[in-house]
């Protein structure tokens, strides 16, 4: 990885069975901010000539670190629901940056390219790498079933980040995806039909 500079191996080959510890020596500055990785990989040997298995075992640790001023790293989850079901929301903030900072945040949900409804959320302080979820439900009652689209809006000390995804509204229906097209005259023929619940 791009810190494999700074990991030391307490040993770099064992016999049989064992324990092997990685040291890490992080220097007082970084200058690329964000995340870094090491990757410690264990890998057999095998002596023997001809074919064979051989396992390889691999240890990852994340190093991040901080954007100058105010970061957040926003995930946003949507589930979904029968209709007249709640659809839950839950919108992840993670501040990566080396400032606290305050974040709004709003929802916004599309029919295709049709902004249909728009939530808002609780306002959230958030510490240096600290993180908060925050959780919103829509009733679908109203809503006919299909695909949908959620798009998270994050106003946070003059900056603004999104996150998209999309969710589905279910009917007690199925949908006829294939079915078999061809059949042979004089013959039992096998017919194959593929549904799709939209439940």
């Amino acid at each position: 990885g791009d810190f494999a500079s700074y990991g030391q191996l307490s040993d770099s080959t064992i016999l049989s069975s064992g324990t092997v510890i990685t040291y890490v020596t992080l220097p007082e500055t970084v200058d690329v901010p964000g995340t870094h990785r090491i990757v410690v990989v264990g890998t057999e040997v095998r002596e023997e000539l001809g074919l064979g298995i051989a396992g390889e075992a691999r240890g990852l640790i994340y190093i991040h670190v901080p954007y100058p001023g105010q970061y957040l790293d926003v995930f946003l989850t949507a589930q979904n629901a029968n209709q007249g079901e709640r659809v839950r929301f839950e919108v992840t903030l993670s501040n990566k940056g080396k400032e606290s900072t305050f974040a709004t945040t709003s929802l916004d949900i599309y029919r295709e390219d049709m902004l249909i409804e728009q939530l808002s959320l609780e306002g959230a302080l958030l510490d240096p790498a600290q993180s908060k979820t925050l959780v919103a439900s829509l009733d679908s009652s109203s809503y006919s079933p299909g695909v949908y689209r959620v798009v998270a809006h994050v106003v946070y000390g003059g900056k603004e980040s999104t996150a998209e995804q999309s969710f589905r509204i279910g009917t007690l229906e199925v949908r006829l995806l294939n079915h078999t097209r061809l059949l042979e005259r004089a013959t039992i023929n096998r017919l194959n039909l593929v549904v799709e619940s939209q439940w």
